[in-house]
């Protein structure tokens, strides 16, 4: 027997925070880094970008990312959603001038960073690795960089 009252369904919670309208539809939700944060389940929280393409799509190769053709983190429509790479992320961010900043990287040195990164380095250690200050290397990781070339 079950006490308590009947967990909601995780998709009619998702909609509940999702406000619809001719362009994008907002997550008004948790958001972090300006992305809307679900939780499926008290400890599994998800991306409500990622969420959203699953719903409408099925699952997300391994690998693959969740892009916004809105280029509106909070956006969770489905039309507005592609899948990618890291590096068609960001081709599709410099091509639209995303990646702001004084720093000008070439895409070799973005990716050797975003490389370490996923394998869990410090900054610091990024930094000396690739021959760059710990303050750009964290630039880059953040997409506050330009790239070149």
């Amino acid at each position: 027997m079950t006490y308590g009252p009947k967990p909601i369904d995780p998709v009619i919670r998702f909609w509940a925070k999702v406000v619809k309208s001719d362009g994008c539809w907002e997550w008004q939700g948790y958001r972090k880094k300006g992305y809307g944060h679900f939780g499926v389940h008290p400890r599994h929280i998800v991306e409500a970008h990622r969420f959203s393409w699953q719903l409408a799509n099925g699952p997300i190769p391994e690998g693959l990312f969740v892009c916004h053709h809105c280029d509106n983190p909070p956006c969770v429509r489905p039309d507005h959603l592609f899948l990618g790479t890291n590096t068609d992320n960001l081709r599709d961010a410099s091509r639209k001038l995303r990646l702001i900043g004084g720093d000008r990287h070439s895409w070799e040195t973005v990716l050797a960073v975003r490389a370490a990164a996923s394998e869990g380095l410090t900054h610091q250690k990024i930094g000396e690795r690739v021959g760059m200050s710990q303050t750009h290397v964290s630039r880059i990781l953040r997409g506050e960089a330009r790239v070149h070339g």
